[in-house]
């Protein structure tokens, strides 16, 4: 038969080796989440981040080069007075209002 101290004592040993036994910093659920929507989404931002360098460069291009276009066919007019120097100055500003367009979205 047990006495009030021996279980007393038992009780308090028992105690402690539970809270011992707790570790240090317990798992945190939210902290893994959201480590791991950070690493899916890390990739997913560098290759937007392409994307909209891609169609700045595309936009560029395509505006600088409609200014050229446009500025050789409005020469050819002025210089040559044909009807196909119109054409050209067309797909000139064909060019710079794609250029813009893509700039401007």
């Amino acid at each position: 038969m047990c006495t009030l101290n021996e279980v007393m004592t038992n009780a308090t040993l028992a105690t402690i080796q539970l809270i011992n036994a707790v570790p240090d910093q317990l798992p945190d659920d939210e902290a893994e989440r959201h480590a791991a929507v950070s690493l899916a989404v890390v990739p997913l931002q560098r290759d937007l981040a392409q994307v909209r360098h891609t169609a700045k460069r595309t936009g560029l291009a395509l505006a600088i080069g409609g200014l050229v276009v446009g500025g050789l066919g409005a020469a050819l007019y002025l210089t040559t007075d044909k009807p196909y120097a119109l054409a050209v100055s067309g797909v000139g500003g064909g060019l710079l209002a794609g250029g813009v367009t893509i700039l401007a979205f």
